[in-house]
């Protein structure tokens, strides 16, 4: 088939472990030549293609969490500031440094004018939308908000069409004073500037989409995080050793101990496994101690495996537990990869009473939702639960794996670039 478009793709991420992204990839590379644009290590999906090119735009210099703003300012500090700097790490530096910024911005938010001034000030960005202009494209694919003044730019300046996947509701990402004063005005002002003048919109869920739409004026297609349909082995859930999984990143705000503390107050025939990605190796040894402490002998950790092989790999056990506090709207509202893998894998899960979640639980009959979030509550669930309801609902996750799965979803991108393409 010849490829007569080229699409760029851009997402502020390590690709090579983002689901959501490589399946853009995955779905788009047979259709059109493609561009990725991401961080980290170089997805095999585009070193194994020859219309697939990567673009590193890892940052020209080692960032913290929270990237350093400003680094391009640095040569020209007053020479007291740089006495202080022989005086503190270079962490300490650059958490100081991005805190007088970022306060600033804060400041500078009350002005329209100034409201990208920390964003155009990241070395991060500067180097993507130089990589992004030199590739010539007929479509820029933004994922996230981060992205998008990028890809907005490169397509006003190449005529290109514009997609925006907004993932989540990014203006209420965190629920905190410093959040809504600092970066929540950037990214409203971001979404009013770019997206709404996006020729496509996507995003994860149903209830995320009507808070685009009531807040913003556009209406983004649903594109779940579900993972290829593939038909795992079965076997019988042994009533007395009920194995629950829990797999994802080992990030500290998620509060992963909650798990090691449910997993303690239920049953013994219960035991719960990690496999857990992310470079937090203290983190991880944390909760070890933990689980060594509070419930030993009755919580495994795994190696990770790669995005496409996590399927494979959870399918062996019974129960995937998908439990998210709602710290926050995108947290109210979760969809998350764990979630639609657990149900492919043919796993019964357990979750507590998140509005997405229970609505799909409910409607396949292939888990069981928590009255509340409270640890007890999430422990009481799962000891309710009999060997033989556990895999009457891992037979109706296979059902629904049918209906929910990355064809069904991903299907639905090919369809908006051939319409945006047969519209031009």
């Amino acid at each position: 088939m010849s490829k007569s478009k080229n699409v760029t793709i851009i997402s502020f991420s390590p690709i090579a472990r983002d689901a959501r992204v490589l399946r853009q990839v995955q779905y788009l590379a047979p259709l059109y030549r493609l561009n990725v644009m991401g961080m980290g290590e170089e997805p095999a999906i585009c070193a194994d293609s020859k219309d697939i090119t990567w673009h590193n735009v890892d940052p020209p210099q080692v960032q913290s969490p929270v990237a350093p703003i400003g680094a391009d300012w640095e040569p020209g500090l007053p020479a007291k500031v740089r006495r202080f700097k022989t005086r503190v790490t270079n962490g300490e530096w650059i958490a100081i440094r991005n805190s007088f910024f970022f306060r600033l911005q804060a400041v500078l938010n009350l002005c329209k004018k100034t409201k990208m001034f920390a964003y155009w000030a990241q070395p991060l960005h500067g180097l993507a939308l130089e990589k992004a202009l030199a590739i010539k494209c007929d479509a820029i694919l933004a994922n996230d908000w981060n992205a998008l003044p990028i890809a907005a730019k490169v397509a006003r300046q190449q005529g290109a069409r514009l997609v925006f996947d907004a993932h989540e509701y990014a203006p209420l990402e965190y629920d905190s004073l410093a959040w809504r004063l600092k970066a929540a005005p950037t990214i409203n002002h971001v979404l009013k500037k770019y997206a709404t003048k996006a020729d496509a919109h996507i995003t994860v869920g149903p209830c995320i989409a009507e808070k685009y739409d009531s807040t913003f004026g556009f209406n983004p297609v649903v594109i779940r995080n579900a993972p290829a349909y593939s038909e795992v082995p079965w076997h019988d859930t042994n009533p007395d050793a009920i194995n629950i999984i829990h797999h994802g990143g080992a990030v500290r705000v998620r509060q992963l101990e909650d798990y090691i503390h449910i997993i303690k107050c239920c049953d013994s025939r219960f035991k719960l496994h990690f496999m857990l990605t992310g470079n937090d190796s203290m983190y991880i040894e944390e909760l070890k101690a933990l689980a060594q402490k509070a419930a030993p002998g009755r919580v495994e950790f795994h190696t990770p495996v790669a995005p496409e092989q996590v399927v494979e790999a959870i399918a062996r056990f019974d129960i995937g537990l998908c439990f998210k506090k709602p710290l926050c709207f995108n947290e109210k509202y979760c969809m998350p990869n764990k979630f639609f893998d657990s149900i492919v894998a043919g796993l019964a899960v357990v979750s507590g009473p998140s509005p997405e979640l229970s609505d799909i639980i409910g409607r396949y009959g292939l888990g069981k939702v928590a009255p509340s979030f409270s640890l007890k509550d999430v422990a009481k669930t799962v000891n309710s639960l009999s060997g033989q309801e556990i895999q009457a609902m891992r037979k109706a996750a296979l059902v629904a794996a049918q209906e929910i799965n990355a064809d069904r979803e991903l299907n639905k991108l090919v369809e908006i670039f051939a319409g945006l393409f047969n519209a031009k």
